[in-house]
């Protein structure tokens, strides 16, 4: 299956890259953010480059 890319005039939506991985750290680093999640606080890139691999 490929991932949608979705366009609007206000949202683009793409498929995540490596080169996300550190905004995606910067995210899962909040308590507030993973509260809503089944998941750990994240606490290296490694952590953020396996979820993007995942996808």
């Amino acid at each position: 299956m490929q991932f949608p890319e979705l366009e609007t005039s206000r949202l683009i939506l793409n498929k995540l890259s490596k080169s996300d991985g550190q905004a995606l750290l910067d995210i899962f680093t909040d308590e507030n953010v993973v509260r809503y999640y089944d998941i750990d606080v994240f606490n290296s890139e490694k952590q953020s480059l396996e979820l993007i691999d995942f996808f």
